[in-house]
C-alpha cells in the first residue's frame, strides 16, 4: 500500500494548543492505519479553513493528481466527511479513484467499497455528511441573525474596536457593539470630507501617513488600503451579513449622504477638440491624432491621450507640458525667421478678417439657397465682390497672407498673443508633433525626450490617418 493521507478542518478561528487537536488526531489515525497494514505514506496533506461542501481544495486535488499519476494507490482519511460533505462530492472523488484502480479508506467508518454492503454504507454515510453540513449551515445562519440584531460585528474596520464586555447576557447588547477609537474620531470624518472634495486615494494615503496614522499592523497606508477602508459601511453605524442588516448597530462616524458621496467614482474625462495642439499632436507609432481630454470637477486632468485603437502603444502626455514645449519650439523658430524677415509684420486682426472673408466666400459660393434666392447674376456679383475684398487684404498683407492662418510675429509679440492667435501661428509653423508611448513609467520622462516637432511642409497631410479614411498605420520615421 502506497498511501496519501488527507486531513481537513473547516474552521480554525482562534483555537490553539490543546483546543486544536483535530488535525493531530486525524494524522495519527490515518498513519496508524497505514503502518499497521505494512503500507508506506507517500505524503500527508492537510487543509484548514476549507469547507467540505466544495471540492475546490488545493491539497485534495493534489492528492488525487498524485494517485492518478501512479505515485500512490490509496487515499486514506480519518472520516468520510473529512473528504467531502456532499453525496455528489464524495461520488466524484470515488469515481476518479476507481478510474485508476485506486482504493479509498475511511478509518473511522470501516467500510470496504469493494463489496455491495460497503458501497451501501458509503452512500448512507455520505447522505448523513450532507445532512450534517446543512444543519451546521442552518445553525450558523441563526448565529449570524442574532449577532446582526444585537449589533455584533465579526469584522470591523480601522477606526473602531469591539466592546470589551463580551460576557453579558445574550439579550443585553450594551458594550458588545463597536466603539470608535480616538484615531477613528480624529481621521475618519476628515478622510471622507477630503474624498468628497475630490482628493484621490493616493492623496488621502499620503495625508494619513504624513499625519502619523498607521494601519492596525503598524504599516503605512496605501491608496488601495484607503479605497477599501472608505467602502466599509460600518462607518455609518451599520452591521450586516448577507441580506441581514442592522442600520443602527453602533455609533456612526459619518452620515449616509457623506458615505455615498465618497463612493462616487470620478467622472470620466471629457474629450473635446479645443486643445492647443488638437489635430497636430499624434502617436509616434501609428501617427493617429491624439485626443484632448479636459478636466472635470472631480478630476483635475488635462491630457492628450491615444484614442482607443489597435495601436500597440498607449500614449498619454500632459497637455500643459506638450503645449509649453511646442510654444518654446515656436519661439526659437520665430527668432531664427525674424533675423531673415526683420521688419515684416502681419496684423493678426487683418488676418482674422481675411479668414472670415474666405469662409463666407466659400459658403456663399457653395450655397444653392443663395443662388436660388439671388439669381445667377446677383449671386455671381456677390462672390466676385468677396473675391475683390479678399484680394485687397492679401495685397495689403503681402506674401505672408498667401497661406491661411499664417502669422509671423516676433518672438516677443508671440507671447502677447491670445491662445487662439498663438494656435494659428503654430498651425502655420507645425505639421505634426509626434509623441512616443514608452513602456513602464516612460510617461514620467521629460516631454522633450518623447516629443518630436515636424515643421509644416515636412510631412504630407494626406499621408496622415484621418477619422473616416482608411490609412495604413505605421510609425513616423524622420528623414534626417
Amino acid at each position: 500500500m502506497r498511501a496519501i493521507t488527507y486531513a481537513r478542518v473547516n474552521r480554525r478561528n482562534a483555537r490553539q494548543g490543546l483546543s486544536y487537536l483535530s488535525p493531530v488526531q486525524q494524522e495519527e489515525q490515518t498513519a496508524n492505519y497505514v503502518h499497521t497494514r505494512g503500507g508506506v505514506i507517500v505524503d500527508h496533506l492537510f487543509e484548514e479553513d476549507r469547507s467540505g461542501g466544495t471540492l475546490e481544495r488545493e491539497n485534495l486535488e493534489l492528492a488525487l493528481a498524485t494517485i492518478e499519476a501512479g505515485e500512490a494507490d490509496t487515499l486514506v482519511v480519518a472520516k468520510l466527511d473529512r473528504m467531502a460533505r456532499t453525496i455528489y462530492g464524495a461520488h466524484s472523488v470515488i469515481a476518479r479513484l476507481d478510474a485508476v484502480g485506486a482504493r479509498f479508506v475511511s478509518v473511522a467508518d470501516s467500510f470496504d467499497l469493494g463489496t455491495p454492503t460497503g458501497r451501501l454504507m458509503f452512500n448512507i454515510l455520505a447522505s448523513f455528511a450532507e445532512f450534517e453540513l446543512d444543519r451546521l449551515r442552518s445553525g450558523w445562519g441563526d448565529v449570524h441573525e442574532r449577532n446582526v440584531a444585537m449589533g455584533i460585528a465579526t469584522r470591523y474596520p480601522w477606526g473602531y474596536e469591539r466592546g470589551l464586555d463580551l460576557q453579558r447576557r445574550p439579550d443585553d447588547t450594551e458594550g458588545r457593539g463597536l466603539v470608535p477609537t480616538a484615531d477613528g474620531r480624529r481621521y475618519i470624518p476628515e478622510l471622507f470630507r477630503r474624498r468628497v472634495a475630490g482628493e484621490t486615494y493616493g492623496d488621502l494615503a499620503r495625508w494619513l501617513n504624513d499625519s502619523g496614522a498607521r494601519t492596525r499592523d503598524g504599516n503605512a497606508w496605501s491608496a488601495a488600503g484607503v479605497r477599501h477602508l472608505l467602502a466599509n459601511r460600518r462607518f455609518i453605524g451599520e452591521v450586516s451579513y448577507g441580506e441581514l442588516v442592522n442600520r443602527h448597530a453602533h455609533e456612526p462616524l459619518i452620515d449616509e449622504p457623506t458615505f455615498l458621496a465618497a463612493q462616487r467614482q470620478p467622472a470620466a474625462t471629457v474629450r473635446n477638440g479645443n486643445g492647443f495642439l488638437t489635430g497636430r499632436a499624434r502617436c509616434h507609432t501609428c501617427r493617429r491624432a491624439l485626443e484632448h481630454h479636459t478636466a472635470t470637477p472631480s478630476r483635475p486632468w488635462d491630457v492628450y491621450r491615444h484614442p482607443r485603437s489597435s495601436c500597440a502603444q498607449t500614449v498619454q502626455v500632459k497637455a500643459s507640458d506638450l503645449d509649453a514645449y511646442v510654444r518654446g519650439w515656436a519661439r526659437n523658430e520665430l527668432a531664427a525667421a525674424h533675423v531673415q524677415r526683420e521688419g515684416q509684420r502681419v496684423n493678426p486682426a487683418r488676418v482674422d478678417e481675411l479668414e472670415q472673408l474666405r469662409r463666407v466666400r466659400d459658403e456663399v459660393a457653395a450655397s444653392t439657397d443663395a443662388l436660388v434666392r439671388l439669381g445667377v447674376a446677383a449671386h455671381s456679383a456677390q462672390v466676385s465682390e468677396l473675391d475683390d475684398r479678399i484680394g485687397a487684404i492679401e495685397t495689403e498683407l503681402g506674401d505672408a497672407a498667401r497661406t491661411p492662418d499664417a502669422v509671423m510675429p516676433t518672438p516677443a509679440s508671440f507671447d502677447d498673443l491670445d491662445a487662439a492667435a498663438q494656435r494659428r501661428v503654430i498651425g502655420a509653423m507645425v505639421g505634426a508633433v509626434f509623441v512616443r508611448g514608452l513602456p513602464g513609467r516612460g510617461h514620467k520622462l521629460p516631454v522633450e525626450q518623447r516629443a518630436t516637432v515636424v515643421p509644416a511642409g515636412s510631412i504630407a497631410t494626406g499621408d496622415l490617418p484621418v477619422r473616416g479614411r482608411t490609412t495604413e498605420f505605421r510609425p513616423w520615421v524622420s528623414d534626417d
